[in-house]
């Protein structure tokens, strides 16, 4: 198994080497130190891990001046997204004024 156990306290550890998007399912039982007596399972909880993507790189606008009242804008997108598809949402001043899907 891939998965490690570090920094293991009374009631709590932190999972470690896990893949991205890759669903994982954990559940937990308490044995009796020395006797090897084991009780019941808890619910078994499920989560996937996710990475954040990075910064759109390259952003351009053309023309480089206003031309019948608009401008485009490109942008190369980040090496990593996270493992998935990624939304762009483009600010202007502040101000969110549009979301695109990655496609």
């Amino acid at each position: 198994d891939a998965m490690k156990r570090s920094g293991i306290t009374a009631t709590s550890t932190t999972l470690t080497g896990l893949q991205l998007n890759i669903t994982y399912y954990v559940w937990v039982a308490a044995e009796i130190l020395g006797a090897g007596v084991l009780g019941n399972y808890s619910v078994r909880v499920s989560g996937i891990v996710y990475s954040v993507p990075g910064a759109p790189t390259n952003l351009m606008i053309s023309p480089p001046s206003v031309s019948c009242d608009q401008l485009m804008v490109t942008w190369t997108a980040p090496c990593n997204t996270g493992g998935l598809p990624v939304t762009y949402k483009v600010y202007r001043n502040e101000t969110l004024i549009t979301s695109m899907i990655s496609s």
